[in-house]
């Protein structure tokens, strides 16, 4: 199986496969082409999150919670 380059929009044959698989139905076309239009938009953000250098921020020790 070939990976799936982050940055380029899934094709619809691709999409439908994976939402097949997911178990979602294919036969409502209308509803497959906004959920694909969706993935996209949410692919490219998170593309574009993958692209920020966080290698010099300090992470947290630790997360405590509010006890209040």
């Amino acid at each position: 199986m070939s990976s799936i380059d982050a940055g380029a929009e899934l094709s619809l044959d691709v999409f439908l496969h994976l939402a097949a698989d997911a178990g979602l139905d294919v036969s409502d076309t209308a509803r497959m082409d906004d959920l694909r239009r969706r993935v996209n938009m949410m692919r490219g953000g998170f593309a574009a999150l993958h692209e920020i250098d966080v290698s010099k921020a300090e992470s947290p020790a630790a997360f405590v919670p509010d006890a209040g």
